[in-house]
């Protein structure tokens, strides 16, 4: 459980997917695929840009906490990326990535 102190939000999933045209595959030898944000999330999309900039705004830290699978790393990468956050595979990340199970309180 996180406290009274931490702001959640939940992706309710994937926000970015390949673009509906073949040609967002790319091209042999490259195959260099095209992503764009998912237009049904934008509700969701612009809750994590407005939550994000209060964030920043006061000076926090933001956290995605993803599920352990490929997907939930895929999202959290859609994430990081729609926040424009740095992206490192070191500890001296300005965004910190975490597993995390749950966000809730248990009762």
């Amino acid at each position: 459980y996180l406290g009274p102190n931490f702001t959640t939000i939940a992706s309710a999933g994937h926000i970015r997917a390949l673009k509906s045209s073949i040609a967002s595959l790319g091209t042999y030898p490259e195959y260099a695929p095209t992503y764009e944000f998912i237009k049904t999330k934008s509700h969701i999309i612009k809750n994590l840009l407005s939550s994000a900039r209060k964030c920043k705004d006061s000076h926090g830290t933001i956290y995605i906490a993803s599920d352990d699978d490929r997907e939930g790393e895929a999202i959290a990468y859609s994430i990081a990326l729609l926040l424009k956050l740095p992206i490192s595979l070191t500890h001296h990340a300005s965004c910190s990535m975490k597993l995390q199970r749950e966000q809730s309180e248990r009762v």
